[in-house]
């Protein structure tokens, strides 16, 4: 776990130059449902949530980063025995954004995610390819809300999606 925090904390350093030299700045809070899919065979939905940070670099394109958290699952471990596996992972993506109105726009995003997964005192670090669409909509031009779909690719038969929710703050 130490790990993965020092590998939020140098994410968070990495953005912080780009942040200062754009003037469309943006932070994301959303809330989803996760889809953890076994080798084709899909079986729980637990609850998860995001925490990003972007900015707009001109009208169409941008960067966003962020920490996933998938939630928790029931599987068995190694030696049989019950365990939950938590899943997490902190992501750079290039967005894309087609406005539809002033305050509407779609957007899609492209990227790498570096996930970690741990159950039972086994844990594994995975870096697999990110794909997302969505809409967001700008209710003040401070304050917005958006709806996400991303497929953060599949490693060792297991494949992770996130479905969101997110609140969006400009500054």
């Amino acid at each position: 776990m130490l790990k993965f925090t020092g590998k939020l904390l140098l994410s968070a350093l990495m953005m912080s130059p780009m942040a200062v030299m754009a003037d469309n700045n943006y932070v994301r809070l959303g809330v989803g449902e996760s889809t953890f899919d076994y080798s084709g065979i899909p079986s729980d939905h637990p609850t998860g949530g995001l925490l990003a940070l972007g900015t707009q670099l001109d009208p169409v394109w941008g960067v966003e980063g962020g920490l996933v958290d998938f939630g928790r699952v029931d599987v068995i471990s190694l030696n049989n025995q019950p365990a939950k596996l938590s899943v997490r992972a902190l992501y750079g993506a290039g967005t894309a954004n087609w406005s539809v109105s002033p305050q509407a726009s779609v957007y899609g995003k492209l990227g790498l995610a570096v996930k970690y997964a741990s159950a039972a005192g086994d844990s594994a670090t995975r870096v697999s390819p990110l794909l997302g669409i969505g809409a967001r909509y700008m209710f003040t031009r401070e304050w917005g809300a958006a709806v996400e779909y991303s497929h953060y690719g599949s490693n060792g038969g297991l494949a992770l999606s996130q479905a969101t929710v997110s609140a969006l703050y400009h500054f």
